[in-house]
């Protein structure tokens, strides 16, 4: 058995990274979005025939508050929606829901600015964290799904392939020490055949099961030297 030394594995926190994304966004957001001013809000502005049409404030029930354009109380035009927890969106809104491009934000800990339907994440959008991390990309059932980019708090760079907010499929993860991975991610980790290129130039290709080493690979050393063969928890098996 031949060990090797000072080699990094990658068990990739990045995935979890990913996950407290997603999970921060689900917390955030999982409101019900008030299409209109009901009749126990507490509205000021242009009344015309009873209801609230051009640029007007209600106050609902629930606290939050809707600063903006409205057509016969629905909320509909430019507008800033504040909810009493301090999260607030602002954009455009049509028929009471956010439509095209917009930005949601809690304070310092969370900023999504990018494209909505229906009052929902969907489309281009980018997510910035309170940590440092961003993340852009394609935004479906509002998570990363299809192709994006992370850049983390630590300097690390994932671009690739997402699915429900984690990397997953073909993908490439640049670590700020100087090494660079690609290959095939799942759940946020590598799993499958991957190149791993190290600062010293020494290189590693082969199958990986969660960040780890495992199965048939080949380590290259810049002198030529190359050891192959069958790793198992990130080590070399004779």
């Amino acid at each position: 058995m031949q060990r090797m030394i000072g080699q990094p594995q990658f068990g990739l926190a990045h995935g979890l990274a990913i996950a407290l994304i997603s999970a921060t966004v689900t917390a955030l957001t999982g409101f019900s979005l008030p299409a209109q001013a009901n009749p126990n809000s507490l509205c000021r502005g242009n009344f015309s025939g009873g209801t609230l049409t051009g640029e007007g404030t209600c106050t609902l029930p629930s606290g939050t508050q809707y600063q903006g354009q409205l057509v016969e109380g629905i909320f509909h035009g430019q507008g800033t929606l504040r909810f009493r927890n301090g999260f607030q969106c602002q954009g455009t809104f049509r028929n009471g829901r956010l439509q095209g491009d917009g930005v949601c934000s809690f304070g310092r800990q969370y900023r999504y600015e990018g494209q909505f339907q229906n009052g929902q994440r969907l489309g281009q959008g980018a997510i910035v964290l309170s940590t440092g991390t961003r993340c852009e990309g394609t935004i479906q059932d509002q998570q990363l799904n299809g192709t994006g980019a992370c850049v983390y708090q630590n300097g690390d760079r994932y671009q690739g392939a997402f699915r429900n907010g984690r990397p997953d499929g073909r993908g490439a993860l640049n670590f700020a020490n100087g090494t660079q991975c690609s290959g095939a991610f799942r759940e946020g980790q590598l799993n499958g055949f991957g190149t791993c290129i190290f600062p010293s130039g020494n290189r590693y290709e082969g199958n990986f099961r969660n960040g780890v080493k495992q199965g048939w690979g080949v380590f290259t050393y810049t002198n030529g030297t190359k050891l192959e063969g069958n790793w198992q928890a990130g080590e070399l098996k004779k």
